[in-house]
């Protein structure tokens, strides 16, 4: 799900590692700061929480007009980010079979065998971030590193 800030009419989505969580934090922090109106579900599983633009499109028409923007990574580094990350031991429900590789190298040449192929964490970025029927996002941008 998008984060929403109704009084200043910009939707942030949550692009899969590239730093949405901390992007979400500091958005809702500043909103709160500013007392300004939000819609956050910030604590939804991972396909809803990471939801493209065409989806929330369709699911909120009502926020079209609003500035919507979102965070982009390098794809080699998003790649290994969502490898170590989904490793962890309480991400193992997210993990489809991730268990089963030894090494990322092992994971990478039956990547294409694998349901992770499917997850919004391991497909193009740019599937979440345009609708080709309606609009494109208004403006990307490119996370390096959570320190930048």
């Amino acid at each position: 799900m998008a984060f929403i800030n109704l009084t200043k009419k910009y939707v942030f989505l949550a692009t899969a590692r590239c730093a949405s969580t901390s992007c979400y934090e500091e958005l809702k922090n500043i909103s709160i700061k500013n007392n300004e109106n939000f819609i956050t579900h910030a604590n939804e599983m991972p396909d809803l929480y990471h939801m493209g633009l065409s989806e929330f499109l369709e699911n909120y028409p009502q926020f079209q007009n609003y500035y919507i923007f979102a965070a982009v990574r390098n794809p080699t580094s998003r790649f290994i980010s969502s490898w170590k990350e989904f490793r962890k031991e309480g991400h193992i429900k997210w993990s489809y079979d991730m268990a089963g590789f030894n090494d990322i190298d092992e994971f990478i040449d039956n990547f294409e065998n694998t349901d992770c192929k499917f997850s919004v964490h391991f497909t193009p970025q740019y599937f979440q971030l345009c609708s080709f029927e309606n609009r494109f996002v208004d403006k990307i941008l490119y996370f390096k590193s959570i320190s930048d």
